[in-house]
């Protein structure tokens, strides 16, 4: 069995790797994409980091791979969706950097409040003016810490240790975890900014936090203020950054992570109040050593025919035999998606309705779990732990079978402790045709794959010219329009596929549409 490794891996992982009978290990770190799409055609398992985009055309290329490696936690860079349906096993390592993103990100703040690097170059240039670098104490400081997964609550807890005020923001975990951490709850990031000295960012990259770090949240966070992010570059939408630092509007920016790395804007890079570093969170000797190890381990026991500890997906060819069956747990995973990407408030109850002549079928409510814990749990999320997970967050699930009407055959309502509730539901065509076939009660039939912009408006003339004279404007390209009424309440909603991302700041303006009521960009 061949494995390619396209990622630098420790040295232990490489041998570890080299050790397992009957296997040859071919080790390229770092190669270009051409080259890549040479070397996978013989491949079996292909290990990777954040460098190799493991997309569709990369995946057909790999007629014989059955095996992805991630060789950290993160799988944006891999069609996990598409590999999945190929019956392709992704695993990673989840939880191996942990204690290395939070220490990088006091590193970085401390040396930022400190002027340590200024320091030791104006020193190693003969200086010495110790009054120059005058700098700030942790103590007393407030700390607003973005998403409590693994990390963030890691640096609450070292934040702790230097007598900073802690406060947190993370609209999916219950007041208990806060109070477990003791972190001071905040319901909303405006606030938060606006409360703290120094902002941090550990969240995962999905359609809701993409940009949500704005400039009106900079403004807020103010010219004295610190933001730092070791999380994901996409978090912070780019071009606000550099215009609230033109504008003095923030104070220091410590940067890990980058808008499309490793091809960075100069203009950010070499700005004198940005500290950045090459997305080295987990470069430390400890966390590569666990992380080549993990993996290694991880590949062994998929190749041996064991359970792998780490699964980030369950390869539906490979489990369920019916067709109409794997059709449906990937149309429960989007729902769960969609669910997770539109709601506003924390759920404490979800009910998933079958259709009679689907019946129960366990991997589904997993699948729906999984698909919504993947876009509001900052932590590593797979269909293994996705029950441990809603468990945590204080979510009741129930299921039941019932009569649906004849366009769905899947039905997911969510719902608070103050009675708001929203329902979704999907239907399955010939066996592998899925399609969202409502949002409450707006009829729909689309295939849920692509990126969309959910708006909801009154329904009176020139609201969908407007709109897409909006996007026009924007250079955004609508794929399709799909539109939804509801004469009794004049209201509207429209499902308008687009071809690539719109900025949080042009969400925010597309409201000062006329008669458009809200709008929220999802990832299907």
């Amino acid at each position: 069995m061949e494995i390619l490794v396209t990622g630098k891996l420790h040295e232990q992982g490489l041998a570890d790797l080299r050790a397992i009978p009957a296997v040859v290990v071919r080790y390229h770190p770092d190669c270009p994409a051409a080259q890549l799409h040479d070397l996978v055609p013989t491949c079996q398992v292909l290990i990777t980091r954040s460098e190799t985009s493991i997309d569709r055309a990369l995946i057909d290329r790999a007629q014989h791979l059955r095996i992805i490696g991630r060789a950290a936690v993160g799988v944006a860079n891999i069609d996990l969706e598409y590999a999945t349906t190929k019956g392709i096993l992704v695993v990673n390592c989840p939880g191996k950097n942990t204690n290395a993103a939070a220490e990088l990100t006091f590193a970085l703040l401390m040396t930022m409040m400190r002027h340590v690097q200024r320091a030791a170059n104006h020193l190693q240039q003969g200086g010495w003016d110790r009054h120059r670098f005058k700098g700030r104490e942790l103590r007393q400081r407030k700390l607003g810490v973005i998403g409590l997964g693994h990390v963030g609550h890691r640096v609450c807890k070292f934040a702790h240790g230097f007598d900073m005020e802690v406060y947190g923001y993370d609209p999916y975990l219950p007041p208990a975890r806060f109070s477990q951490y003791d972190v001071k709850k905040i319901d909303d990031l405006a606030t938060l900014a606006e409360l703290c000295e120094i902002l941090t960012v550990h969240v995962p990259l999905n359609a809701a936090t993409r940009g949500m770090i704005n400039r009106d949240i900079m403004r807020k966070l103010g010219p004295q203020g610190i933001l730092i992010n070791a999380a994901r570059g996409d978090v912070i939408d780019k071009e606000d950054l550099l215009q609230a630092l033109e504008h003095d509007e923030i104070g220091l920016v410590g940067l890990d992570t980058w808008h499309d790395e490793p091809h960075l804007d100069a203009r950010l890079r070499t700005h004198a109040r940005v500290l950045g570093t090459p997305h080295i969170g987990a470069s430390t000797e400890e966390a590569q050593l666990a992380i080549g190890i993990t993996i290694a381990d991880q590949i062994k026991k998929a190749i041996e025919g064991g359970v792998v500890d780490f699964p980030v997906n369950v390869p539906y060819e490979s489990i369920i035999d019916s067709p109409l069956h794997r059709a449906f747990a990937v149309l429960a995973e989007k729902l769960g998606s969609l669910i997770g990407q539109i709601i506003t408030y924390t759920p404490v109850q979800v009910k998933i309705k079958y259709s009679h002549e689907l019946g129960a079928f366990p991997l589904l409510r997993l699948s729906w779990m999984n698909g919504y814990l993947q876009q509001t749990v900052s932590d590593y999320v797979s269909i293994v732990n996705c029950a441990a997970h809603l468990q945590r967050l204080g979510i009741r699930l129930q299921e039941e079978t019932c009569s649906l009407t004849p366009r769905t055959s899947m039905e997911v309502v969510v719902s608070d402790a103050q009675g708001n509730s929203t329902a979704v539901g999907g239907v399955i065509f010939d066996e592998d045709k899925l399609r969202l076939a409502h949002i409450d009660n707006y009829k729909f039939e689309v295939k849920p794959r692509g990126r969309f912009l959910l708006i909801r408006n009154r329904d009176l003339p020139g609201v969908v010219g407007d709109t897409g004279g909006f996007l026009a404007a924007e250079k955004i390209n609508i794929g399709s329009v799909f539109l939804s009424r509801q004469r009794r309440t004049a209201s509207a909603m429209a499902m308008v596929e687009i071809d690539s991302a719109l900025s949080q700041a042009a969400l925010q303006r597309m409201l000062s549409i006329k008669n458009v009521l809200a709008v929220v960009q999802i990832n299907l």
